[in-house]
């Protein structure tokens, strides 16, 4: 039974760190699933759970923050001196300051009908507003106001791409988009080259963010209004006898766009209910709290659903959150020794980034005692997280590691990651050179960015914890990728399988999508995720390892569907096949390239290398594959598709090797169907891909 299957499992595998159990609990026995296997997490009952924040809001709690903690510091920006410099210290806004301007400006929204009744053939009317600006105040302003009226944002991002702005422009028909003066020159360069007409209006980020010259002419010039953020967010004399229309549990809060295997994005509908679930999952999954002394930096993109669930969680709890003060390469760095947050939310490759730059200053320090004594204090504590999981030291703490936590603020307590999986070297690193716990956790835009999250106290990394107190999981059998519900890890049952989750964090389908919406969902109500999960057996913590659709995610967190690439790249004159990889833990694409041999020839006669134009008449033209110069060419050939047809940075080839062997049926490279059999091919070709990547 439950208790006696808990009781065995805490016997299994624990370390001196409080570490979650995750239990089978119960049998689905109407599952069409081979594998009846569900993980719940066993310190709750799932339903009592769930109906007890069945009716929750997220505004409604926000509101009840507001009314609690009304002279609490709360959105905090350095002020801009001029385009590229700041003042050195933050400027905050109350929470008091807060509800005054979102309301105003959810006022001012409807009384200059910026944001129009539309789509009355989906099952909720929508009243939409696009954001389509860097993290500011006035972006988390905009999404409290939208809330408060039951309008819907609908986020945009650049890596999208050009093409994907105009689908969702198009989709969405919005007529109003809030703009950060940076991305206006973008806004106006995709409106002109897709001719989008039902743009109409454009509020301008101009609370918190520097306007440079010129900047309202150019839209001016298109025939769009402009609005002035600081404008909408004063009072009106209009808004005396004005009632707002707050937001319901089944209202939809955001279509949150996310790239597909085909490269068209798709508008997941994320309502109130969905977000609160999720936020309060969270908070008493992990067993954190957020309190008014905390305070955490937005950096990671709003657009993106991890990051916009943190931030709502901050506008709930009454933290102090603060914005970025410019581009994160750059301001980074002094933002967070100004501003001293408290808790650190990051994705793997900005952990990689801390962690490289500060093994490269410790290396980089002059030959002597300083920099044996850092090297010694980095070994020592490896060793000693190794031996019994420990991450902090009585000496070095404050010897070496305390220096280096003062440049990011000195207060930080944790750190969150989630979007992609972190590499063990670099989640050891952070947790002994900080001397606090990382908590991992997974999840996708369709679950409100979380379906599983580590405790506080569990320091292993093993795996990305145990389900959220909302969430069910079922990991369903893939046959022909040999996972099911019998697999043995280290001899171990451990079962794999496609994650299926369920629960009331998952989102009610995408937008004007059902076709897209039917596939990912089966009859009983399981959302399908495509990612393969394996079911660890010390601790019964999930474990991402592979993905079942054609797509993946690269180190930044963004999906790249290979197809989507493969049908560009496939065009040129110098592939005859090719298969694009990628992984969660690198920052760019290789693409494994079966060359057009008649084009490597007419690349050696034109450089005088050979002088036959047979192709037959070379007996070796493999030994040509890795010439610097047609290397080169082909780089630059590729990066001139890639800008024909409108790839972003990450779908761009990194880096590519020419093989000598062709994709065929019968070396299994190729499906009886003839599609690439990639598995087959990444582990032909694993040499080759390990070499360009490292």
């Amino acid at each position: 039974n439950k208790q006696k299957l808990i009781k065995l499992y805490k016997k299994m595998g624990c370390n001196p760190s409080k570490q979650q159990i995750y239990s089978v609990t119960e049998e689905n026995t109407n599952s069409t699933s081979e594998n009846q296997n569900i993980f719940v997490n066993p310190d709750v009952d799932f339903n009592t759970f769930t109906e007890k924040f069945a009716n929750y809001t997220v505004i409604e709690e926000i509101l009840k923050n507001f009314e609690k903690n009304p002279t609490q510091e709360a959105l905090g920006f350095r002020k801009p001196i001029d385009a590229t410099t700041c003042e050195k210290h933050f400027t905050y806004n109350s929470y008091s300051d807060i509800k005054k301007f979102a309301t105003n400006l959810s006022k001012n929204l409807i009384i200059q009908e910026l944001c129009p009744t539309s789509f009355f053939q989906e099952e909720s009317n929508f009243s939409f507003l696009g954001i389509f600006a860097r993290n500011c105040a006035e972006w988390l302003l905009t999404d409290i106001a939208c809330q408060l009226n039951r309008i819907t944002t609908v986020t945009f991002y650049a890596t999208l791409g050009e093409t994907a702005f105009d689908f969702i422009s198009n989709q969405t028909q919005i007529s109003t988009i809030c703009v950060s003066p940076d991305n206006v020159k973008l806004l106006c360069s995709y409106i002109t080259k897709f001719n989008i007409s039902t743009i109409k209006n454009v509020i301008l980020f101009d609370h918190s963010l520097f306007v440079p010259d010129g900047t309202i002419k150019m839209m001016l010039n298109l025939g769009l209004k402009v609005c002035l953020f600081s404008e909408l967010i004063k009072t009106n004399t209009l808004h005396e006898n004005m009632k707002l229309n707050i937001s319901t549990p089944d209202t939809i809060l955001t279509l949150c766009y996310t790239s597909g295997t085909t490269g068209i994005p798709k508008g997941a509908k994320i309502s109130q209910n969905n977000l609160i679930n999720c936020i309060n999952s969270i908070f008493e999954s992990a067993s954190v709290s957020y309190g008014l002394s905390d305070s955490i930096l937005i950096y990671l993109p709003l657009a993106h659903i991890m990051e916009r669930m943190n931030t709502l969680a901050t506008l709930v709890h009454g933290l102090r959150t603060g914005f970025l003060s410019g581009d994160v390469r750059t301001s980074l760095s002094e933002d967070l020794e100004l501003f001293k947050p408290t808790v650190m939310i990051a994705v793997p490759r900005v952990l990689q980034l801390f962690r490289t730059k500060i093994l490269d200053q410790i290396n980089n320090l002059p030959e002597g005692c300083k920099k044996n004594t850092a090297l010694r204090a980095l070994r020592t504590k490896r060793e000693n997280y190794e031996n019994d999981k420990s991450i902090k030291h009585a000496v070095y703490d404050q010897l070496v590691f305390s220096k280096i936590r003062e440049k990011f603020g000195g207060n930080i307590k944790y750190f969150v990651t989630g979007s992609a999986p972190i590499t063990k070297e670099v989640a050891t690193d952070i947790k002994i050179i900080f001397s606090v716990p990382l908590i991992e956790g997974y999840g996708l835009t369709e679950t409100c960015a979380a379906t599983t999250i580590c405790h506080y106290d569990d320091i292993t990394s093993d795996n990305c914890g145990g389900p959220l107190k909302g969430i069910k999981i079922k990991l369903m059998d893939v046959p022909e990728m040999n996972y099911n519900s019998k697999t043995l890890f280290d001899g171990e049952p451990s079962p794999t399988g496609e994650i299926c989750i369920y629960g009331a964090p998952v989102f009610k389908g995408y937008f004007q999508n059902q076709e897209a919406t039917d596939a990912c969902f089966d009859s009983e109500g399981w959302f399908h995720t495509g990612d393969i999960g394996r079911i660890m057996p010390n601790d019964r913590g999930l474990k991402i390892i592979d993905r079942k659709k054609e797509i993946f995610k690269l180190a930044q967190g963004e999906y790249i569907a290979p197809s989507k690439l493969e049908s560009v790249y496939s065009k040129s004159e110098w592939v005859t096949s090719i298969c694009i990889y990628g992984n969660s833990f690198k920052t760019f694409v290789i693409g494994i390239i079966v060359p057009n041999r008649e084009t490597v020839l007419k690349f050696l006669n034109r450089k005088g290398i050979v002088e036959t134009k047979d192709l037959k008449e070379v007996a070796n033209i493999e030994k040509y594959f890795n010439h610097p110069e047609m290397i080169a060419e082909i780089k630059a050939h590729f990066d001139s598709m890639a800008k024909e047809a409108s790839f972003n940075s990450l779908e761009k080839i990194g880096k590519f090797f020419l093989c000598n062997r062709e994709f065929t049926i019968q070396n299994g490279c190729l499906t009886a169907t003839l599609k690439l059999a990639r598995n087959v091919i990444f582990k032909e070709f694993e040499n080759e891909i390990n070499e360009l990547y490292y």
